[in-house]
């Protein structure tokens, strides 16, 4: 049960009243390392008088507020015994309190199933241990901390820490109290990175008295970001997500407390906008040495209006709208990309039609300009008229397979069109993919052309294809451009992903094996079974760097509505087929840009999870968000080069793919051997 700090203190006292104990969960760092965060601490009851030296005491500081800190000295006043306590991993003075604030002792400290009694003469032997250790300790982190924060000041290195340093971090936001919030960072199983937003009073700087008088508003009460990850911008973004969170809930300015010796910090807030207000000098006894005087400064940051749901971009409005499970309540007038630039985007994207559809069904919920309604409309129509055309030559196609008696599957477009999505008319496509085996490309390649469709190969090259980890298809269209492309596969894997014996190990027939008969073009044909098309949509979706945004909306349309037996199958061709990460990369990139995945289990992301992702693999992943430009770094080539095992197999990697056969150059380039220059090879390369 979670209770406030206010409601803990009223439990805790009427229980120990009656000579109980009482258990609760730790918050914070003060008493590291004997009490940690997130530890369970059992508290006694205990008479004030038999409050001895280094017990640990659980007492309040005003009836809000209530601490677990180490007593470091006794006394009398006044014929009442007063206490001085501090945190085992706090320097300073410490903070008095009284008989009258002692709500019980801690007794003992369970961490992870096993108990540990903090009372006793063993227990205060290790804490008089700690404590001739703890000054070297905190000197030789003040040293260490001194010469980190100067090398991770210089500009230099923190351009080149968060090029080749991409930790794969997750933000979350935890409400701590009734008006506290914490957004919380973690990466590489572990918090590294916390903020609190407090919603309430804080203290107002123009009181010497830190207790004294108090401002209502929005306050950022501590933020901490763990000393290996910073330099990263983690603070900026922590400090920037505190802003929105703030502006969302209505407010117009967030403030917050800040020491002018603290240079990193001021810099931070500065970047971020804020400005300081007031200063105030003060004696911060229980965090220094007594008589040290700093200036605490008043800085604040003003907030726009926040327009609820309105997205930063038009993709993430596109996103948002071509949901078919999105309730609306209202667009924005006009979106933040304006109406023309929106309709843009939707077409570059390839999701105008399907945005047009969900537009006409929240006709009366979304309020959109007639003209660009009828632009959405019109891409609608055009889909729907353009696939009825051809669907009568992919027929053609179909039936001349089926009499040369070469077994093919029809997958992608046209079966997503009215297998998944079960509309033509949202799906926009401009060509049919088939896959053959290695054995019938020649008879599917005369086939094809005798039904007068063409290709950049001759029939001599053709015959002298092979698979191979490059490229594994052929473009064929038609002359006279009625009959639309067909895009003819001997192999699934279309783009080169490493040495040719890791792709030879690809088992190819069981697509072959767990293909499923649908209906498709007004023809009864095979395609790949669910779980195999989502993993090679997975692959495909990587391999094209996520965009266009059709390409995500083909894998939330594919694994909607299935149960955990689609994910178990999933992952495990996943881990058959070795695109482990790609399937993974895939996921995290639906989910970071909005799409619901909230019904995947939980054990789907634990094993495709890398034990490895490297910076190139970030790079790419961040360029496909929008994050940043996809640069040099950011390159499909760097991303698979970064997924190869080891120095050794990332220098094959780069000799396979520098001195590539002609033969399957030609493949890559879509000519004949004969016609190709050392211009393709540059092309190919620059391309990626």
């Amino acid at each position: 049960m979670k209770v406030s700090a206010a409601d803990l203190i009223d439990v805790g006292r009427d229980i120990l009243q009656r000579g109980k104990s009482f258990r609760f969960e730790a918050r914070g760092r003060s008493m590291v390392p004997f009490i940690r965060d997130g530890d369970v601490l059992e508290v006694e009851p205990i008479d004030a008088r038999a409050i001895r030296f280094a017990d640990v005491i659980f007492y309040h500081v005003d009836e809000a507020h209530a601490v677990a800190h180490r007593v470091i000295k006794r006394g009398l006043q006044d014929h009442q015994p007063v206490f001085v306590a501090r945190g085992d991993a706090q320097v300073g003075a410490g903070e008095r309190f009284s008989s009258d604030q002692v709500l019980g002792r801690v007794s003992a400290v369970e961490r992870n199933g096993k108990r540990r009694v903090l009372k006793g003469p063993l227990h205060k032997s290790a804490y008089a241990l700690y404590r001739m250790v703890f000054p070297f300790f905190v000197n030789g982190r003040r040293l260490a901390a001194y010469f980190v924060s100067g090398i991770q000041g210089i500009r230099g290195y923190r351009l080149l820490n968060r090029r080749l340093t991409r930790p794969d971090i997750r933000y979350r936001w935890q409400p701590d109290e009734d008006s506290v919030s914490s957004l919380v960072g973690e990466g590489q199983g572990r918090v590294i990175a916390t903020l609190s937003l407090h919603h309430g009073a804080g203290p107002d700087p123009s009181s010497t008295d830190p207790a004294g008088a108090f401002d209502e508003g929005w306050w950022i009460s501590s933020m901490w970001v763990h000393w290996r990850y910073r330099g990263l911008g983690i603070g900026r973004r922590l400090t920037e997500s505190a802003c929105q969170y703030a502006a969302s809930q209505g407010a117009t300015e967030v403030k917050l407390h800040v020491f002018n010796d603290n240079k990193p910090a001021l810099r931070l807030y500065q970047r971020a906008g804020f400005t300081a207000r007031s200063q105030v000098a003060t004696a911060d006894e229980h965090r220094v040495v007594p008589g040290r005087h700093r200036q605490r400064l008043l800085m604040g940051k003003e907030l726009r209006p926040f327009i609820a749901n309105r997205p930063v971009s038009c993709e993430q409005l596109l996103v948002s709208l071509s949901r078919s499970t999105q309730v609306f309540e209202d667009l924005p007038l006009p979106p933040a990309c304006g109406w023309p630039e929106f309709f843009e985007a939707a077409r570059r994207q390839r999701l105008a039609p399907l945005v047009s559809k969900v537009l006409e069904a929240a006709a009366d919920k979304v309020s959109l300009p007639e003209p660009t309604r009828a632009l959405f409309r019109n891409s609608y129509l055009v889909t729907a008229s353009r696939y009825a055309a051809l669907s009568v030559h992919f027929q053609e196609v179909f039936r001349a397979l089926e009499q040369e008696g070469i077994d093919f599957i029809v997958f992608k477009g046209p079966v997503l069109a009215e297998t998944v999505y079960r509309d033509p008319g949202v799906r926009p496509m401009t060509d049919v993919d088939i896959l053959v085996r290695h054995h019938d490309l020649m008879r599917a390649h005369r086939l094809l052309r005798g039904l007068g469709y063409k290709v950049g190969l001759s029939d001599e090259s053709v015959a002298a294809l092979r698979p191979n980890p490059y490229h594994n298809s052929l473009l064929y269209s038609d002359p006279e451009g009625g009959k639309g492309l067909v895009h003819l596969y001997w192999h699934l894997v279309n783009l080169y992903l490493g040495p040719r014996a890791v792709f030879e190990e690809i088992p190819m027939e069981g697509f072959w094996q767990r293909a499923e008969r649908v209906e498709t073009a007004g023809h009864r044909v095979r395609t790949l079974d669910p779980a195999d098309t989502f993993a090679y949509l997975c692959l495909h979706a990587f391999l094209h760097g996520f965009t266009p945004l059709i390409l995500l909306f083909d894998l939330d349309a594919v694994r909607r509505g299935k149960d955990s037996s689609f994910w178990q199958d999933v992952v495990e061709r996943a881990e058959e087929l070795g695109w482990q990460r790609y399937v993974y990369h895939a996921l995290t990139v639906l989910r970071d840009w909005g799409l619901p995945v909230e019904d995947i289990p939980s054990f789907v992301w634990d094993r495709l999870k890398p034990e490895r992702i490297s910076c190139f693999e970030r790079a790419f992943i961040a360029a496909a968000l929008r994050r940043r430009p996809a640069g040099l770094f950011g390159r499909l080539s760097w991303a698979l080069l970064g997924v190869q095992p080891g120095i050794l197999a990332r220098a094959r990697f780069l000799l396979h793919n520098v001195f590539i056969p002609k033969i399957d150059m030609a493949v890559v380039r879509q000519k004949d051997p004969s016609r190709l220059t050392w211009r393709d090879t540059a092309r190919r390369l620059l391309s990626h």
